[in-house]
C-alpha cells in the first residue's frame, strides 16, 4: 500500500453512518455487533487522525501510533 488516503468515503462519514444503523437497530430491539465493531474501529482511526482519509485507513485502527 502507498499510504495515499485520498478520500472516497471518509472514516469520519463511514463512523457516523455506522453509529446511525446501530441507533437504528437498538431502538428497534436488534443487536448489529458487527456494525457496533465498524463503527468503534472507525472511531479509534479518526482519533488517530484519519478521520477525513479514506475508510481504507481504517486499518490504523489496528495498529498502535507511530513513536515520535
Amino acid at each position: 500500500m502507498t499510504g495515499d488516503w485520498t478520500p472516497n468515503f471518509s472514516v469520519d462519514n463511514a463512523a457516523e453512518d455506522a453509529d446511525l444503523i446501530v441507533s437504528a437497530a437498538e431502538a428497534a430491539g436488534v443487536r448489529l455487533d458487527v456494525a457496533a465493531a465498524a463503527r468503534d474501529r472507525s472511531r479509534r482511526a479518526s482519533a488517530a487522525g484519519h478521520g477525513a482519509d479514506d475508510t481504507a485507513a481504517a486499518h490504523a485502527a489496528s495498529r498502535p501510533a507511530p513513536q515520535t
